[in-house]
């Protein structure tokens, strides 16, 4: 019997090789996960399920066109990303396959066959439950960014009052937050500070970090989805970052010794950013991208579902030289999806615009969204007009705690009409 696979759930794979000697001696086949897909059960009226990403492998000698389609049962339960895959030799391809929207209360079943001239085709079965009683869902977003998304409001009474029990936030790094005890890698109410407890010497401006966009963008999530919903972060942000720290191979190297030049923009990284590292590293993470992807594993494990991404850097522009800071971008949303096992530009990444509906040092990629999505199709700008009182420091580069309320719900508000209405 085939091993059933909860779709949020990371498990090794057992792959199977199909395949043989095509006419001219060389090897044809490929390799297909040999696994059936379990998406987690959701009721009537759910949003959007993430889809589930199917890797095929041409393990031949030349290029192979492989055929998916949907068969047996109710075929109209789910949609495939793709119909047809042009592998080359030796190398990959993907496709997605996901619950359709609007479903009935009941089982949907469907076969997902993948097949090859010349070779053997193989299946595996897809299966979603709609149930009519509400079923507990776990939202998970991810945050990376600089001081801004790491929270530089300071944090006022009504901040700390009525944080629902639907709002959560994941603790990344142990330690001591508002006085309170917090261990790495648990869940808890997001009463804040949600990323840094104490002071950040930044920009030879120090401030007592506290609150910031998340704070708000969660609030405002959880009073506009249902009952059934709990909304949680995961998040990871320091003063200063520029967006070459958050590469999944290059931060390593960005953080070697000394600054400027092997490929780094002159005095990059500061000596804020290799504060920002070493609290990451020393908590036991390989970098500031395994720190985001690890939790979010574990998050999938306990069935969260990584709904979107949300950003605020731009202040401190790429770091690294190799590419431009809208390609870094693309480069760095791109591993964490293939990272989580989701489908190529499935989720949204929002982009919170820098002070004042600035643009930072993005070369002019947070003016609209046009400009960012001819990289990343699903990102989308924050706008930060207006938003320029109550400074914590008079650098005009941070937020204060009012606009910082305001810039989390215009986040939350992208959110809600992208995934929600």
């Amino acid at each position: 019997m085939k091993k059933l696979v909860v779709l949020s759930v990371f498990l090794s794979l057992f792959v199977l090789v199909f395949g043989g000697c095509g006419d001219s001696g060389g090897r044809v086949g490929f390799n297909l996960p040999q696994v059936d897909v379990v998406f987690p059960n959701a009721t009537v009226g759910y949003s959007a399920r993430p889809p589930w990403q199917v890797q095929v492998t041409n393990i031949g000698d030349s290029a192979i066109s492989v055929s998916i389609a949907l068969s047996d049962g109710d075929v109209g339960g789910f949609d495939l990303s793709h119909d047809a895959l042009d592998i080359p030799a030796r190398a990959s391809r993907g496709f997605s396959v996901v619950p359709a929207r609007g479903l009935p209360a009941g089982l949907h079943e469907a076969t997902v066959t993948v097949g090859a001239e010349g070779v053997p085709s193989r299946s595996f079965n897809a299966r979603f439950t709609v149930v009519t009683e509400a079923v507990q869902e776990r939202h998970v977003f991810l945050a990376f960014g600089q001081s801004n998304m790491q929270g530089p409001g300071p944090i006022r009474p009504q901040d700390r009052e009525n944080v629902s029990a639907r709002w959560q936030v994941m603790n990344v790094v142990a330690g001591t937050y508002d006085g309170m005890p917090r261990a790495r890698g648990q869940w808890y109410t997001a009463i804040p500070p949600l990323v840094t407890s104490g002071s950040l010497n930044h920009w030879q401006h120090p401030f007592t970090t506290g609150l910031g966009p998340l704070d708000y963008f969660g609030r405002t999530l959880v009073a506009n989805t249902p009952e059934h919903v709990t909304i949680r972060v995961i998040p990871v942000a320091h003063g200063d970052l520029a967006l070459g720290a958050f590469h999944r191979t290059l931060a390593a190297t960005y953080f070697a010794p000394g600054s400027g030049g092997a490929g780094r923009e002159e005095g990059r990284p500061s000596v804020t950013e290799r504060q920002g590292w070493d609290r990451y590293t020393g908590a036991g993470y390989a970098s500031l991208f395994d720190a985001i992807v690890s939790n979010a594993r574990i998050a999938q494990l306990q069935l969260g579902m990584i709904k979107g991404i949300i950003v605020h850097q731009g202040e401190s522009g790429r770091g690294l030289t190799y590419a431009s800071w809208p390609e870094m971008l693309r480069d760095i949303y791109d591993d964490m999806l293939e990272a989580l096992n989701l489908a190529p530009n499935s989720i949204p990444i929002l982009l919170g615009q820098t002070w004042d509906a600035g643009s930072g040092q993005t070369g002019g990629m947070l003016n609209d969204d046009n400009r960012i999505q001819s990289y990343i199709p699903n990102a989308w700008v924050i706008s930060s007009e207006s938003l320029t009182t109550g400074r914590p420091v008079n650098d005009f580069l941070h937020f204060g705690s009012e606009d910082l309320e305001v810039f989390g719900a215009r986040y939350a508000e992208k959110m809600l009409d992208l995934i929600y209405r």
